[in-house]
């Protein structure tokens, strides 16, 4: 009967000993995969923004519908993949006065001149978020004489609500192509 207590109990300790194993290294593949996710992401927003630069570097100069296209199809063609974009719109202002550009990626997909959500982030300057978190408009601000300035909209549309990364990475590129579509159109 002191035997079987003795097993019982080494029993349990070993149980005990191999959770925590399990535990230790689930947390350990955890931090690696966060830490390599975010390289990854890292790398991708600074390979998007030199293709941004890029593209507004061309010495041929491009009509602006050219380059706002151009712009719309290397941010879909980065974040597709990773962020399940179906669809991407990007709507520019040049001036106050002036008539918007649109430009939509993929190219296939339909582009309504008359969108009411980016019309809306345009007039308020504020961000909008379907309910079910698949439809987002962020405004496209850049500094002018140090005060904010709205120079269009950039709508995506996701085949799944976003993540939080993938939000501030949404934001970074919306801020990106602000400032190189306003600046080279």
């Amino acid at each position: 009967s002191a035997r079987q207590e003795v097993a019982v109990y080494e029993a349990i300790i070993a149980l005990s000993c191999f959770l925590i194993f399990i535990l230790v290294a689930y947390c350990l593949v955890s931090y690696m995969r966060h830490n390599i996710v975010q390289r990854n992401d890292e790398q991708l927003m600074i390979e998007l923004n030199r293709r941004l630069l890029d593209i507004a570097a061309i010495e041929e100069r491009l009509s602006g519908d050219e380059l706002l296209q151009r712009i719309a199809d290397e941010i879909y063609g980065s974040l597709e993949e990773s962020m399940r974009i179906k669809k991407l719109t990007i709507s520019l202002r040049p001036a106050a006065d002036a008539a918007r550009i649109d430009a939509t990626s993929p190219v296939n997909v339909g582009l309504d001149r008359n969108d009411i959500f980016i019309n809306g982030v345009i007039e308020s300057g504020k961000p909008f978020l379907s309910r079910d978190g698949m439809l987002r408009v962020l405004p496209l601000m850049v500094n002018a004489d140090g005060e904010p300035l709205i120079v269009g909209a950039l709508k995506i549309v996701t085949a799944r609500p976003l993540s939080s990364d993938e939000v501030i990475a949404i934001e970074l590129v919306a801020g990106y192509a602000a400032s190189v579509a306003h600046h080279a159109i």
